[in-house]
């Protein structure tokens, strides 16, 4: 597959296709990532847009690797969940897992407890939850072209 050119200066084209120029980094803090999308201490997701045959693409984060498509409806075929799903699902499962972790902490695991206490635990899964962050604050992404 031929190189695409580098983009000039002046703002000049980027000749070749989609697939062969963009790659995406999506960053949790402000650490840098290698070419296999790794960073130590920082939440990445990498990738490269590849040769278009399918909606569905593979996502690697360290050392897992998981499908992501669209449902038929929009043009996929429906065989992995959607990058909006996935998203959801993180922050369902970051905030199950985030309010375990504080009610063991406060004590109220087992509950019952009194309505302060509750609140107390919301509000602090609300302060330490990194996906509800993510939703809540800007997260530094990074597109180059190459």
């Amino acid at each position: 597959m031929p190189q695409p050119d580098r983009p000039d200066p002046g703002g000049g084209r980027l000749p070749g296709q989609l697939h062969d120029v963009v790659d995406v980094v999506l960053r949790a803090g402000n650490g840098e990532c290698d070419s296999d999308g790794h960073a130590p201490g920082n939440g990445v997701a990498w990738g490269r847009i590849p040769r278009p045959t399918t909606w569905e693409r593979w996502s690697r984060v360290r050392d897992h690797a998981f499908s992501v498509d669209e449902p038929q409806p929009l043009s996929g075929t429906d065989v992995a969940a959607n990058p909006v799903e996935y998203a959801l699902a993180a922050l369902g499962s970051c905030q199950v897992i985030t309010y375990q972790f504080w009610a063991a902490k406060l004590g109220v695991l087992t509950g019952p407890a009194e309505r302060e206490r509750y609140e107390d635990l919301k509000r602090r899964v609300d302060e330490h939850c990194p996906v509800l962050d993510l939703f809540r604050n800007p997260t530094p992404v990074t597109t180059n072209l190459r």
